[in-house]
Formats: C-alpha cells, structure tokens, sequence
C-alpha cells in the first residue's frame, strides 16, 4: 500500500502513472465538505451553511452585522443624525421665508429633494444593528431608490438652471 486513506474532510486523487492504491488527499475547498475517510469527492454545503475549518461537516455561517455600540455605526449614525437635522432646519428656514422671490421660485421641488435626502439619512439606520427578513429586502431597495431620486433631482434642478441662463425656456 503506497498511500495511507484519506482523512475526513479531504478527497482522493490519483497520481498520474502510479498504481490504484496510490493517491493524494487534497482537501475540500472552503463551503465544501466530506465527512467520510476515503471520499472521492467533496460535497457542496447546503445554503446558509459553510464548512469547518476541518472540511469535515458544515455548520451555520455566523451572522456579520453592525451593532449599535459599535463605532464605525456610532459614526454612520452620528453623520445622519446631523444630516436630517440640516434637512430639518433648511426645511424650516424655507418656511419662514417662503415670501422671498428664490425660495418660492421652485419651492415644491426642493421640498421634494429635502424629503428624499432626509429618507436618505434614515435609511442609513437599516444598515444598523442586528439584519431580519425585512430589513435586508427593503434597506437596500429604499436607500438606492432615494439615492437615485436624489442625484435625478439634482440633475434636472443642473439642467433647469443651465437652460434658463441660456435664455431658452
């Protein structure tokens, strides 16, 4: 016997001009997994599972979030606390002197920019803290949905000004 069987976790290969019972053990790849001695291949982890540092089973994949104490989301939360406060006060200044020729020009219309930046800045919460169901499917989706509304806001606000210093209407 040339070669000793092959330990759980890893797969039989055969060498190239040896006899049969000759082989090398490779081990599995990560999320890959044999519990077997002598397996000939690797078997793919179930999803939502990933396999030992051994290959030998797989466990579940440990949840990876932000938590609230932590100081990279302390930031985040910090950055959009003081961002909807702006939204807020530039809201309120827009109010009070709603009567002036520029504020009232295109009022509706930062408004509606001040509403999606100020839905931005919440958003950033659901990035936050422990991940559900819900939160996964819909964090992404409204923060690069009033992303998007946002940079469309600015861009058509961009054109309207460059036309009209055109002259063209």
């Amino acid at each position: 016997m040339c070669s000793e069987p092959c330990q759980p976790g890893t797969r039989k290969v055969s060498l190239k001009g040896e006899p049969f019972c000759c082989f090398d053990c490779i081990p599995c790849t990560d999320g890959q997994y044999s519990n077997t001695s002598d397996s000939q291949d690797c078997q793919h982890c179930p999803e939502d599972l990933w396999s030992n540092t051994q290959h030998s089973t797989c466990l579940p994949m440990p949840r990876e979030f932000l938590a609230f104490t932590d100081p990279l989301a302390l930031t985040l939360l910090a950055f959009a606390v003081l961002g909807f406060t702006m939204v807020v006060i530039v809201c309120i200044m827009m109010v009070t002197y709603r009567k002036l020729i520029a504020v009232k020009s295109k009022s509706s219309f930062h408004f509606v920019l001040l509403v999606a930046l100020a839905i931005n800045f919440t958003s950033s919460v659901g990035f936050v803290g422990e991940p559900t169901d819900l939160s996964c499917q819909w964090r992404e989706s409204v923060a690069l949905g009033m992303i998007t509304f946002s940079i469309i806001c600015v861009l058509t606000n961009a054109y309207d000004i460059l036309m009209n210093s055109q002259g063209i209407e």
